[in-house]
């Protein structure tokens, strides 16, 4: 499908075609090969990456969520984080809700991966980026994320769950 079509200018094959592409790289990932995964990504995003037509945009936000997530995988955490500014950066003031999903999401890994690093002012930050984006705190959320546990015992992270309405870090607002 993607090598007989891909070059098509017509938006119905397009759509097909950058929903091959970004399945192709899930299953990829899936199969534990995230570097053929991240190439797939790239070249959805290279591909669509500049189209205004919300049908393609949905697969590229994804394809740059799941770009990250391979690029944690590999431990390559300043790569990750680029891609998820590049993810916010292009896509958000958008209003299409499976692109603010896809915003939601990359806002919260960031957090992830800043509390695993031990900044508590950047976890917090993303913390509270991503309840802005998802328009509440999930407390279950970060309480059941081991990513947060370098944190959890700073007075910082903890007067920011109790202001966030989470009890111990278990309950949802």
């Amino acid at each position: 499908l993607i090598a007989r079509f891909g070059d098509s200018t017509m938006p119905a094959l397009q759509e097909r075609v950058a929903g091959a592409m970004l399945y192709k790289g899930i299953t990829l990932g899936q199969q534990n090969k995230p570097d053929e995964a991240i190439t797939i990504y790239n070249e959805l995003i290279a591909s669509f990456g500049n189209s205004e037509m919300p049908a393609l945009q949905e697969p590229v936000a994804k394809a740059m969520v799941y770009k990250g997530v391979a690029l944690g995988q590999q431990n390559k955490p300043d790569e990750e984080i680029a891609i998820y500014d590049e993810l916010i950066a292009r896509f958000g003031d958008s209003t299409m809700p499976a692109l603010q999903e896809d915003l939601a999401n990359a806002l919260f890994i960031i957090a992830c991966s800043r509390a695993s690093s031990g900044d508590v002012a950047a976890a917090i930050a993303g913390l509270r980026a991503w309840r802005d984006k998802l328009g509440r705190f999930d407390c279950d959320m970060v309480a059941n994320d081991d990513d947060f546990d370098p944190i959890r015992p700073a007075p910082e992270f903890q007067a920011f769950l109790v202001e966030m309405g989470c009890v111990g870090g278990s309950v949802s607002t």
